[in-house]
Formats: structure tokens, C-alpha cells, sequence
């Protein structure tokens, strides 16, 4: 009995607790950005903090509201008043309840519109979704919002989301600075005499929905190739030197200074019998696979973000990732014909697998321990 007093009284407290630190974020809400400053990133925008505290408050305000009534729901099933069967059901309700108030306000289009849609996807199925090719796409504003290429089921590097990675949000701002203001979070395609940028992330098609057009862009590169040389410098140097007229991606790559300096390749004869070629073999959200055939050692560029947990490897071989180009993945590539492999494997999410894991099986040992118990109980 005192066991249980004790679980009760330790619930209650955390409750109160949350309770009163929601009635703190409502009488004062710039105590949220106090509390919380230690997690803030030195990239945060001062600007929009304001809309981040009163996210916070009311998610921690129907975070405290549903806590609050399992909790109540928990005591009253202990104390007897309702049986098991109905605690189950009210908390599954609240959970339901808790889903509903996630989705509240989420956009629904009408009738008409979902028709207008249909009739889009139909004119991409019958263009460019006959390109086998690795390829992404981008769309002019529209009023369907940001992420029609989604539901296209086409690769965008548009798009609406509430985090842009930094480099990101530097890269596509540099592409036209008065495409966004600070701190934006969706992203709608226009054309820019800094076309390169543009090129470098794979954008093969431009669509206009408001005119039914999808028009394929001329200077786009493909999703990986291979380059023969490259140019050390400083970041905050590189994405102004994308405007030089002499920079030509499919040439030189550009790394950062202080970074992973690559050793330079080493030129072979120019009558080498092999031509650079540069296949994707499989495509999927944590793994590529390409086949390379490289006259001469190169840089393997593929337009993708460089972020931490990808792993490469050439003929097996496990080789470092290098940062180019501001924000891609680069790797050296012997003279040859390669097979190379990028696997996203963080440690993280094996810890994640693991701890999950090891939790399930704690549970199937304390339910089937519990049976035992009981059975033995009533013999």
C-alpha cells in the first residue's frame, strides 16, 4: 500500500508540475525562450522567436491538458470507480482526441480543386513521368501550395516544411536573394540568371500549373557525375564564386578551406580507352548505388546534402565523404570501373533499433513472467 501511495504521489507531482509551468508560460511567454535558451542554435533567427514560444506554449499547454485527464483516468481505475474496460476506452479516446487537435486546421481543398489536381497529375504521368532518368523537378507559385510535386510523386527541391537545414536555406537564398525573408518555410521555383545553383541540385524540369507547361531546363546536370579537378576556398567565398563566369561544375569542385583537403588526382595519358560514365542503379531514401567508369581519378559528385550518419563505399572499400560545392557529397574515385554504394546507417538510429528491441522483449518477458504468476495463483 505505501508502494502504491508512493507511485501516486510522484505521478501527481510531475502533473502539478507541468500544471504549474503551464499557468508560468501563460502569465509570462518569454519565459519559455529563458528556459529553453540552452537548446537554441547559433543559428537561430532572433526574428522568429517569437512565433516558436507561442508554438511551444500551446503545444505544452494540450500536452498538460491530455496528461492530466490519463492521469485522472489511471486513479479512478485504481481506486475502483470505473473498470478496466472503460479506462481503456476513455484513454483511447483521449488519444483520439489528441490526434484530432494535431490535424486541426489542416487544409482541405474542395471538390473542384482535387479534379484540377487529377488533371495535372495526368499531364505529368504522360510527360516527363516516362523519364527513367534520377531527376528532380521544381513549380513557379501556384495556389495549391508548395508541395503539389509530392503529391505528383515527383522528387522537388521546393517545397513546404518547418526545418531547412542552414547551408540550405544559405544555397537557395543565394540563388535570389529576394526569393524568401529570413527564416522561411516554403519555397516556390523562379527562374535566375544564377542558373547554376539551380543545375547543381537537379532540377530538370520547370512546371507551370497556372498554364498547364512542364519545359525541361537546358543547363540542368544529372544527379551524379564525375569531375576531374578542384578549388580550395573559403566558405563564406563559395557560393559568390557559383556567379564566376569560368566556373564550370562539371570541371572543377569546389571545397572548403580547412575542411577534407583531397589529394590531387593524378592526370593519365589522354588516350586512356575508357570514357567516364556514371550510372544509378538503385535509388532509395538510405541507400544509392551507382556504376562509375572513370578514365582518370576524379571527384564523384552527387547532388545530394552532405549530412552526418551517410557512409560510402567504393568497391566495397569503405571511403570518406568529402563536403563540396558548399553543401554535397563528394568522393575520390580510382581510375576504373567502380561500383559505389552510400549508405545512411547513424548510429542513432541504431541505438534507437537496439533500445526498442531490448524494450519488447522486456515486455514479453514481464507479460508471460505475469501469466505464470497468476496461473500458479489459482492452482
Amino acid at each position: 500500500m505505501d508502494r502504491l501511495k508512493f507511485k501516486l504521489a510522484a505521478i501527481f507531482s510531475v502533473i502539478l508540475l507541468f500544471i504549474l509551468m503551464d499557468i508560468f508560460f501563460h502569465q509570462n511567454i518569454l519565459s519559455v525562450t529563458k528556459l529553453l535558451s540552452p537548446f537554441f542554435l547559433d543559428t537561430t533567427i532572433p526574428s522568429m522567436l517569437g512565433q516558436a514560444e507561442h508554438i511551444i506554449k500551446s503545444q505544452f499547454h494540450a500536452l498538460t491538458i491530455i496528461d492530466s485527464f490519463a492521469t485522472l483516468l489511471n486513479l479512478l481505475k485504481i481506486k475502483g470507480v470505473i473498470g478496466p474496460r472503460l479506462a481503456l476506452t476513455l484513454l483511447c479516446g483521449i488519444l483520439l482526441v489528441d490526434l484530432g487537435y494535431a490535424s486541426w486546421g489542416a487544409l482541405r481543398y474542395e471538390r473542384n480543386h482535387y479534379a484540377a489536381i487529377n488533371k495535372l497529375k495526368k499531364i505529368v504521368d504522360n510527360s516527363i513521368a516516362k523519364d527513367s532518368s534520377v531527376y528532380r523537378v521544381d513549380s513557379y507559385t501556384n495556389w495549391m501550395g508548395p508541395n503539389m510535386e509530392m503529391y505528383l510523386g515527383c522528387q522537388t527541391v521546393g517545397g513546404y516544411t518547418p526545418l531547412f537545414l542552414n547551408d540550405y536555406y544559405q544555397y537557395i537564398s543565394k540563388y535570389e536573394r529576394e526569393l524568401t525573408e529570413k527564416g522561411w518555410v516554403l519555397y516556390f521555383y523562379s527562374q535566375s540568371e544564377n542558373h547554376k545553383f539551380m543545375d547543381l541540385l537537379n532540377v530538370k524540369y520547370e512546371i507551370s500549373y497556372s498554364k498547364g507547361l512542364i519545359e525541361q531546363r537546358k543547363t540542368y546536370l544529372p544527379r551524379a557525375f564525375l569531375v576531374p579537378d578542384y578549388k580550395i576556398l573559403k566558405k563564406e567565398q563559395m557560393l559568390d564564386y557559383f556567379n564566376e563566369a569560368d566556373f564550370d561544375p562539371t570541371n572543377v569542385v569546389l571545397f572548403e578551406e580547412g575542411g577534407y583537403e583531397p589529394s590531387p588526382p593524378r592526370k593519365t595519358k589522354e588516350s586512356s580507352a575508357l570514357q567516364n560514365q556514371v550510372d544509378i542503379t538503385s535509388y532509395s531514401p538510405d541507400q544509392i548505388t551507382l556504376s562509375v567508369t572513370s578514365a582518370m581519378p576524379s571527384f564523384l559528385f552527387l547532388s545530394e546534402m552532405y549530412y552526418p550518419g551517410w557512409k560510402a563505399f567504393v568497391d566495397g572499400q569503405a571511403t570518406r565523404i568529402l563536403k563540396g560545392n558548399y553543401m554535397f557529397r563528394v568522393i575520390e574515385i580510382p581510375e576504373g570501373k567502380h561500383n559505389v554504394t552510400f549508405i545512411f546507417g547513424p548510429l542513432s538510429i541504431k541505438m534507437g533499433i537496439g533500445v526498442t528491441t531490448f524494450t519488447l522483449f522486456m515486455l514479453l518477458v514481464l507479460v508471460v513472467w505475469s501469466k505464470r504468476k497468476h496461473h500458479r495463483a489459482t492452482r
